[in-house]
């Protein structure tokens, strides 16, 4: 959210319109990306999959900052070495997303 690129799940009563719900949508989408669900139970989910998914991200690179150190490297090149590996397979995936998603 700090960054601009916030995912942001949320769900509404049905007693509010369109209108409310897109009002709402827009307040949540300052921090970045929003999404809806009619189904209230899988905001759960959401925390499980996504809102646990930095934490889980820190320490697999803090684990291969470990490994590197542990294979020789000082650490200022294990970091700069996971860092780019990270970096690298983020754009990567974010590009093969895309590029599946223009062919649908």
């Amino acid at each position: 959210a700090e960054l601009g690129m916030g995912m942001t799940a949320f769900t509404a009563s049905k007693s509010l319109s369109i209108e409310q719900i897109r009002k709402a949508e827009n307040l949540l989408s300052t921090t970045g990306r929003t999404t809806f669900f009619e189904n209230e139970n899988l905001l759960d989910a959401v925390t499980a999959l996504s809102g646990s998914g930095p934490a889980s991200f820190f320490y697999l690179v803090k684990e291969m900052m470990e490994a590197g150190k542990k294979m020789g490297f000082d650490e200022a090149i294990s970091s700069l070495l996971v860092n780019k590996t990270m970096l690298v397979s983020f754009l990567l995936i974010n590009n093969f997303n895309m590029i599946i998603n223009c062919r649908i």
